[in-house]
């Protein structure tokens, strides 16, 4: 997930991980079968709602709790833990991996990520924190989300990975990483660069290639995942990593640009803003949704996932990578709810 949705992360203060670990303990559920086709996994800030539609429809395996954020030690900061939410989740046949990432100062850091992986203490310390927070949660295991690392970071990333990988296995736990979308070694940009795909799928149980944020605050309005680009994403992430650990990462997230700036919104907002403006829906080749609309700040551009979108991705993975594990979803909350069947449907499940 290359961008954090700010609005619902509201990382206030930040308090050490020894003060959340006061909460109730929760006794680790044994990790859900997945379903028959395609795995679903999805990230989410605690969407209850949406995880009780996914669950009716059969279309989710795993959620991906956005909690953590790593202190320039590298100990565990957070102020969002939910520990009755595992329950909840695991009591759907969920599998909940803690997600832990490098954000500070509202944004992904690179400087922070660079002082943990040169410190072999904070990534020791980063990786106890981990291991304890899965005991005391009762999580399945944990999402590192760490991005726009530094490039020259390369080889203390994947080192950071493989370390991470033997102590999360030896408690019987999973490892799963975000990793940015490239066609190539080593990528086009410092982030892309610093991740290792071989080496980095080699070490981790689920190699989630985020296969969004094709278009965004850095650009111009325009899609967020064009099927063709997924295509070839995905094509080199089964090339470098063992196709049943790939999962393909779709949006359900749209952007809505003005003045030069975007901002991500949900299908619901979406839906209400063409609403509101009585905006005509029109089609783009990527098969995005898109409508404009003007207010006191003048015109705007969105662009948004509906089932059309969802449906021209999908074939991604069921046409072109049919070996790949399933998709990773950014993010859950604020979906129509009848995304939830209409996976399920073209996935096989």
């Amino acid at each position: 997930m290359p961008i954090h949705w700010v609005a619902m992360t509201a990382r206030r203060t930040r308090i050490l991980l020894t003060t959340l670990l006061a909460s109730a303990a929760l006794a680790a559920a044994p990790a859900a079968a997945c379903a028959a086709g395609y795995g679903v996994s999805a990230w989410t800030f605690g969407a209850r709602g949406s995880v009780a539609n996914a669950h009716t429809a059969g279309a989710i395996d795993e959620v991906q709790a956005d909690w953590y954020v790593l202190g320039a030690s590298g100990a565990l900061e957070s102020d969002s833990v939910d520990p009755a939410f595992v329950g909840l989740a695991h009591a759907d046949g969920c599998r909940v991996l803690a997600v832990v990432t490098n954000w500070a100062s509202g944004d992904f850091s690179a400087a922070r990520a660079d002082v943990i992986l040169r410190s072999s203490a904070a990534r020791a310390k980063s990786i106890a924190d981990l291991r304890e927070a899965c005991t005391t949660l009762g999580c399945d295991g944990v999402d590192l989300d760490i991005e726009s690392v530094p490039a020259r970071d390369r080889d203390l990333l994947s080192s950071f990975v493989e370390e991470a990988a033997a102590g999360l296995h030896a408690d019987g736990r999973i490892l799963a990483m975000a990793v940015h979308a490239k066609t190539s070694e080593p990528g086009d940009w410092s982030g892309a660069q610093a991740e290792d795909y071989a080496r980095l799928g080699a070490a981790v149980d689920e190699f989630q290639v985020m296969s969004y944020a094709y278009s965004g605050a850095w650009s111009g309005p325009g899609p967020i995942a064009p099927p063709g680009w997924m295509g070839r994403v995905m094509d080199f992430a089964v090339s470098q990593v063992e196709p049943a650990k790939v999962w393909m990462g779709l949006p359900f997230y749209g952007c809505d640009w003005s003045h030069g700036a975007a901002q991500e919104i949900t299908w619901q907002q979406a839906s209400h803003r063409r609403a509101a403006h009585h905006s005509r829906v029109t089609r783009t080749a990527s098969g995005e949704a898109r409508f404009t609309y003007r207010d006191r700040r003048g015109r705007h551009v969105v662009y948004f996932q509906d089932r059309t979108a969802l449906a021209a991705k999908l074939t991604v993975l069921t046409k072109r990578d049919p070996a790949a594990a399933g998709v990773a979803i950014w993010v859950m909350g604020g979906e129509d709810p009848r995304f939830w069947p209409f996976l399920a449907g073209r996935l096989g499940r």
